[in-house]
């Protein structure tokens, strides 16, 4: 299982503030992550209740500031790292692509180096050497991203999707390709690939 390294700083604008600001989460919770296999992009996803006590989750990734995707959020200083840019988990190639490689491999989340994250995940594939090289996003919003990726050195469509509501009904089958909670199996996000 890869660490995420998690540092003791101070972050401008907060996470709450990210969250008040571009989702409908008023409650964190916590996070759950994966990791860049390049070590550059940091990818998170950021877990809370709504105002309506709905458990939801608000996808981001970090990146140093000079390398800046066009659809930032914002800009945010971190006391650690320096100057950094939020976006969109689903309109960044690295998260996307490490996701994809997670939930294809039947990978475990990130275990966070400062402690454990608000709840452990894992891919359900069953494909464990499964390579996961370039992926071109060619659409996507909040919660989807559509676009292509390289699986095995060939290029094959997907869709990826986090779930709006985390509901406990919503339990992975064994035939899907899902990001599920460790513990339940409660689906996260929805993988589709195909040629």
């Amino acid at each position: 299982m890869a660490e995420a390294i998690i540092y003791d700083a101070t972050l401008s604008p907060t996470k709450d503030r990210l969250l008040s600001e571009h989702s409908p989460i008023v409650e964190r919770l916590g996070s759950y992550r994966v990791v860049d296999r390049d070590g550059e992009v940091g990818i998170e996803v950021l877990v809370g209740r709504d105002a309506n006590g709905a458990l939801r989750q608000f996808g981001v990734s970090y990146r140093d500031a000079g390398a800046k995707l066009d659809d930032e959020l914002t800009p945010m200083d971190h006391s650690v790292l320096g100057a950094r840019s939020v976006a969109p988990l689903n309109a960044d190639p690295v998260a996307v692509r490490e996701l994809i490689h997670t939930i294809l491999a039947g990978g475990d989340g990130a275990s966070f180096s400062n402690g454990e994250p608000i709840f452990a995940v894992r891919g359900t594939g069953l494909t464990p050497d499964a390579a996961v090289g370039a992926v071109e996003i060619e659409d996507h919003n909040e919660y989807t991203s559509i676009g292509t990726v390289e699986i095995d050195a060939q290029p094959q469509r997907y869709q990826l999707r986090l779930t709006r509501e985390i509901l406990d009904a919503q339990v992975a089958e064994p035939e899907d390709l899902a990001l599920v909670r460790t513990d339940d199996g409660v689906i996260l996000m929805r993988l589709e690939v195909w040629k």
